[in-house]
C-alpha cells in the first residue's frame, strides 16, 4: 500500500488558506469578537496586526497555521483588515522576523485553547484512527475525520505528511485485523473459489461478480427467480456458515461497496491480504441482500398481480353490463307472467314458453352463471388466472427461503411446509387433512369446494397472500434476512431482561409481576364493558347493536351555550397582545433556554449583546425570514447576525433547547390534561414514478393502478 496518497497538489492544498471561502464561513470564523480584538498586539505595527488576526481565524477555521499568510483570499484579508481598521495592503511586510511569527502563534494557540501535539498523545489518536480505518478505507476520508477530530479537540494540526503518514499504518493495520478476523474462513478451497468469482464464464460472458453485483430492475417471476438463484449460489458457497461478526457492520458494508465498485481487473491486481477479506465481505451483504430484495419483489409482484385482477373484474363488469339488461328485460317478463293471477297453475309453465322460448331460458340461465359475483367481490376468480404466472418463482421461493414463526403450531408455515413438499414430489393433489385453518373467509369458498375437497390452485394462491401479510406483520421471518428478521431480535434479550425489568417496569410506570399487570387491565375492561353496556341500553339508539355490528350514530353539533361563549371572550380579552420577541424573552426568562446555545468553540464568553442576537437568529429561522430582513428588521449587523446563527445555532444546541422547553412544558400543571407526552405524529409524502424502480411499489389509493414511492417525514 502506498504511503503517500495525495498529490503534491493536494498536499499544497492542505497547508494553504482555501482558494474559495463562502460567505456564511468568511462571517463565522474571521469575525472578532471584543476578545479576539483585546488579544491583538496593540502598540505592534499595522501589518503585525493584521497577520496576528489573520492568523487567529486561520487557526479558528483548519485548525492549523498556514506556511504562507500571502496564500489568504483577498475578500478574506479585506474583511479583518476592515474590522482592526488597517489597510490590507500590510500583509506583505508581515513576519520579517521570524520570532515575531512565532510569538504570535504561541498567544492565539493559549487565546483560543489550542495546544501542540504531544508524544504521548499519539498512541490514543492512532488507536482512534485504527477504529475509524476499521470503518472507513477511502484515505482521504481518514485524514479529513483526523484533521476534524484535531480541530475538536484543538489541537494544533502537525504536518500534512505525518498525517498521510499516521493514515496510511491505520489503514494497513485495518487490513491486517480484517485479514485476522476472516483468515478462519479462507482456507485453501474456499480462497481458489473467491478467485473464480473474478473469471469470466464462458456461457454467459460475464464474470459471477459481475452478476452479483447487478440488481433487479423489475418484480417479474423471472426477475425473482434470478435473485433467487444468486441465493442458492451464495449458499453453495457457504456463505451462510461463515462467521464475520468480529467485523463491524460499517467495515463489512465498506469492503462490500469497494467490490461493487472497483473495476474485476483491479480487485484482480490488489494483493491477497486486501482481496479476500473484500470478496468475503461483499458475498456476505449479497447473501443478505439478496434474500431482502426477493421478498420485496415477491410482494411487489403480488400487489401488481392483484391490481391487474381488479382490471380484469372492472374489465369483465363493463364487458357484461349489456348482457345484464338483457337478462333484466328477460327476468321482468318472466317475473310479470308469473304474478299474473288470470294464468291457472297448470298453464304457468306453458304461458312462460309462450313468451320465452325453452331454449333463450336455457341459455340464459347458463349464462347467469357466468354474471353472478360473491356480495364481498374480491376478484378472486380472477387472480387464479395468473396462477400459471406466479408458479413460474412460487416453488423456487418457498424451497429456498427459509421461513420461521415465533408461535407454535403456526398453520401458514404448515403448509408452505406441506407445500414445499408436494412440489418436490411433484404431486398435485393437496390431502384432505391439509391445514386450512389460516385460510380466511372471503378465501373459503374457491379454496374448500362444495364436496370438502381442496382446490390445489386456489389453495397454493391463498398460501401465497397469507404469506405476503405475514412477513409484513412479523408473524413469519425469514432466517437470513434483515428486514424480514426475526421481530424478537428487536426486542431486549431474555438474558438481560431479569437485570433490566425493574428499570423498564419503573420508567414505562408498569408493575414488575405479569399477573398484577393482568388483573389491572381485567379490572379496566370491566369497566369499560360496564359503560359500553350502559350506552346499548339507552333508549335514543346512538349506540346499538345491528345484526352483531356495533352501530354508532353521528353526533349531532350542539349550539355553544350562552356561558361559554361570554367566558371565550372573557379569556380574549385578558390575554395580552404580545409580540412575538418579547414572548420569546419572557419564556427564555421562565426557562433559561437561551443557556443552551454555546459556541461550538466552547472557549467564547457571552457578551451582553448575544441574547438579542440569538433571539433574531431563532426567529429568522423560525419564521422563515431570512438574517439579512431580520437584520433590517432590528437594527441589528447582519454580520453579527450571520456570526452567532453559525457558531450558535446548530443541532446539538437547538435540540438541547427544545428538550429544555418540552420538559419545563411538561411540568405545567395544564399539561397533564393533554396525555402523558409519549406520542408523536408522523406524515409521508408519496411520489409517483415511470419506468421501472426497484424501490416503487403499488399504490392504487393515490395513483390509481400507477406506482410511487413513499418518504417518510
Amino acid at each position: 500500500m502506498s504511503i503517500g496518497f495525495l498529490s503534491e497538489t493536494d498536499r499544497a492544498r492542505l497547508d494553504r488558506f482555501p482558494e474559495d471561502l463562502s460567505p456564511a464561513d468568511l462571517i463565522q470564523y474571521f469575525t472578532l469578537t471584543p476578545e479576539d480584538r483585546d488579544a491583538i498586539p496593540v502598540w505592534s505595527a499595522e501589518s503585525n496586526r493584521l497577520g496576528f488576526a489573520l492568523q487567529l481565524g486561520a487557526l479558528r477555521l483548519l485548525g492549523y497555521f498556514p506556511d504562507d499568510l500571502r496564500t489568504a483570499p483577498d475578500p478574506v484579508v479585506a474583511f479583518v483588515a476592515q474590522q482592526i481598521g488597517v489597510s490590507p495592503d500590510g500583509l506583505e511586510h508581515y513576519g520579517v522576523r521570524g520570532q515575531t511569527r512565532s510569538d504570535h502563534r504561541r498567544q492565539i494557540q493559549d487565546h483560543l485553547g489550542f495546544r501542540p501535539l504531544a508524544v504521548e498523545d499519539q498512541p490514543a489518536l492512532q488507536a482512534w484512527l485504527l477504529q475509524r480505518a476499521l470503518e472507513h478505507d477511502r484515505p482521504t476520508f481518514l485524514l479529513h475525520l483526523l484533521c476534524e477530530r484535531l480541530r475538536q479537540e484543538r489541537t494544533v494540526r502537525p504536518g500534512v505528511t505525518t498525517l498521510e503518514r499516521w493514515v496510511s499504518a491505520a489503514r494497513q493495520h485495518a487490513q491486517r485485523e480484517t485479514y485476522r478476523c476472516v483468515q478462519s474462513i479462507l482456507d485453501a478451497d474456499t480462497t481458489t473459489r473467491l478467485d473464480t468469482l473474478l473469471k469470466v464464464d464462458e456461457q454467459t460472458g460475464r464474470t459471477p461478480l459481475a452478476w452479483l453485483r447487478r440488481p433487479a430492475a423489475t418484480h417479474s417471476p423471472a426477475a425473482m427467480g434470478n435473485t433467487l438463484r444468486k441465493l442458492a449460489f451464495c449458499r453453495d458457497f457457504g456463505v451462510d456458515r461463515w462467521e464475520v461478526s468480529a467485523l463491524t457492520p460499517n467495515r463489512l458494508k465498506g469492503l462490500a461497496r469497494i467490490a461493487r465498485c472497483t473495476t474485476n481487473q483491479g480487485l484482480q491486481r490488489m494483493v491477497p491480504l486486501r482481496r479476500y477479506p473484500i470478496l468475503v465481505a461483499f458475498l456476505s451483504q449479497s447473501l443478505v441482500e439478496a434474500t431482502d430484495e426477493t421478498l420485496d419483489l415477491f410482494d411487489r409482484c403480488l400487489t401488481d398481480v392483484e391490481a391487474r385482477a381488479r382490471r380484469d373484474l372492472e374489465a369483465f363488469r363493463q364487458q357484461v353490463a349489456s348482457a345484464t339488461n338483457e337478462k333484466v328485460r328477460l327476468f321482468r317478463a318472466l317475473g310479470q307472467t308469473v304474478l299474473n293471477e288470470d294464468i291457472a297453475d297448470g298453464e304457468l309453465r306453458r304461458a312462460i314458453y309462450q313468451q320465452i322460448p325453452p331454449a333463450t331460458l336455457q341459455e340464459a340461465v347458463a349464462d347467469t352463471e357466468r354474471l353472478i359475483r360473491p356480495v364481498d367481490d374480491q376478484a378472486l376468480d380472477f387472480l387464479a388466472r395468473r396462477y400459471g404466472y406466479l408458479r413460474q418463482v412460487a416453488p423456487l421461493l418457498l424451497a429456498t427461503l427459509v421461513f420461521r414463526a415465533n408461535r407454535q403450531p403456526h398453520p401458514l408455515l404448515d403448509a408452505i411446509r406441506l407445500l414445499h413438499r408436494l412440489n418436490a414430489h411433484q404431486r398435485r393433489t393437496v390431502p384432505p387433512d391439509a391445514p386450512v385453518d389460516f385460510v380466511p373467509a372471503k378465501w373459503r369458498p374457491y379454496v374448500i369446494g362444495r364436496d370438502q375437497k381442496i382446490d390445489r390452485r386456489y389453495y397454493e394462491l391463498c398460501v401465497l397472500w397469507q404469506l405476503k401479510a405475514a412477513l409484513r406483520s412479523g408473524d413469519l421471518w425469514v432466517v437470513g434476512s434483515r428486514r424480514y428478521a426475526d421481530p424478537e431480535t428487536y426486542l431486549i434479550p431474555t438474558a438481560q431482561w431479569p437485570v433490566l425489568k425493574a428499570e423498564v417496569c419503573r420508567q414505562l410506570g408498569l408493575p414488575e409481576a405479569a399477573s398484577a399487570r393482568l388483573l389491572e387491565r381485567e379490572a379496566e375492561l370491566g369497566q369499560r364493558l360496564t359503560q359500553v353496556e350502559a350506552l346499548l341500553a339507552r333508549r335514543d339508539g346512538a349506540v346499538r347493536l345491528e345484526d352483531g355490528t356495533l352501530v354508532l350514530t353521528p353526533l349531532a353539533a350542539e349550539e355553544r351555550p350562552t356561558r361559554v361563549r361570554d367566558l371565550e371572550q372573557a379569556i380574549s380579552r385578558r390575554l395580552p397582545q404580545v409580540e412575538l420577541s418579547e414572548l420569546l424573552m419572557e419564556v427564555d426568562r421562565w426557562t433559561g433556554f437561551s443557556r443552551c446555545f454555546e459556541h461550538a468553540g466552547g472557549y467564547a464568553a457571552r457578551h451582553p449583546e448575544l441574547p438579542a442576537q440569538l433571539y433574531a437568529a431563532v426567529l429568522a429561522q423560525g419564521c422563515n425570514l431570512g438574517l439579512t430582513r431580520m437584520a433590517h428588521i432590528t437594527d441589528l449587523d447582519d454580520q453579527r447576525l450571520a456570526w452567532t446563527t453559525q457558531w450558535y445555532l446548530r443541532d446539538a444546541t437547538l435540540k438541547a433547547a427544545v428538550t429544555g422547553l418540552v420538559n419545563d412544558q411538561g411540568r405545567q400543571p395544564l399539561s397533564a390534561s393533554w396525555g402523558g407526552g409519549t406520542l408523536s405524529s408522523s406524515d409521508g409524502q408519496r411520489f409517483p414514478v415511470a419506468g421501472h424502480a426497484a424501490n416503487a411499489t403499488a399504490l392504487p389509493r393515490y395513483f390509481g393502478y400507477g406506482r410511487g414511492v413513499t418518504f417518510y417525514t
